[in-house]
C-alpha cells in the first residue's frame, strides 16, 4: 500500500495535465470524420474512463494531504514530489535526519490509515488503477 501512496504523491500535481490532455485528446477524436463511428465511440470511451481514473487518482491525493500536519506536508512534499532523500530533506528544512524520517513515517501511518477507511486495499488499486500507464509506471519506479 505505501508504493501506491507514494505513487499517489508522485504524480500529485501531474494528475490535472494529464486528464487535460486526455480531454484534448477526446475533442480531437470527436471532429475526427476518418474514425469509424463505432470506433470512435469505443476510443471515447476508454478515454472518459481514463480521464475519470486520473481524476479519482488526483483526489485520493487532496484527500490524503489534507491527513497530514503542516510539518508533514513539507516532508512529503520534498521527499516524495521533489525525489529528496532524508538527509537532503533534514538539511533543507534544517532538522535532524530521525526527526524528518519520524514526520515521514507517521505521515504515511495517517495515510494507510486513511485509506484503509475508505476500503481501499492492494488489490483494490490494482484493479481500479492497474491498466492505467502512467500510473503503474509511477508505481513502478516508487
Amino acid at each position: 500500500m505505501k508504493v501506491w501512496i507514494k505513487a499517489i504523491f508522485l504524480l500529485g500535481n501531474k494528475l490535472g495535465q494529464l486528464a487535460d490532455a486526455v480531454q484534448e485528446e477526446l475533442e480531437k477524436l470527436s471532429i475526427d470524420l476518418t474514425v469509424e463511428t463505432f470506433r470512435a465511440f469505443e476510443r471515447m470511451m476508454a478515454l472518459e474512463n481514463k480521464k475519470r481514473r486520473l481524476c479519482n487518482f488526483k483526489v485520493l491525493k487532496d484527500l490524503l494531504k489534507a491527513q497530514l500536519t503542516a510539518d508533514e506536508k513539507q516532508v512529503f512534499k520534498l521527499r516524495l514530489e521533489k525525489s529528496k532523500s532524508f538527509d537532503e530533506t533534514a538539511d533543507i528544512l534544517q532538522l535532524h535526519k530521525s526527526s524528518v524520517v519520524r514526520r515521514f513515517n507517521k505521515g504515511m501511518d495517517k495515510c494507510l490509515d486513511f485509506l484503509n477507511r475508505l476500503t481501499y486495499t492492494e488489490e483494490r488499486f490494482k484493479s481500479e488503477y492497474g491498466d492505467v500507464e502512467v500510473i503503474c509506471k509511477s508505481v513502478s519506479n516508487s
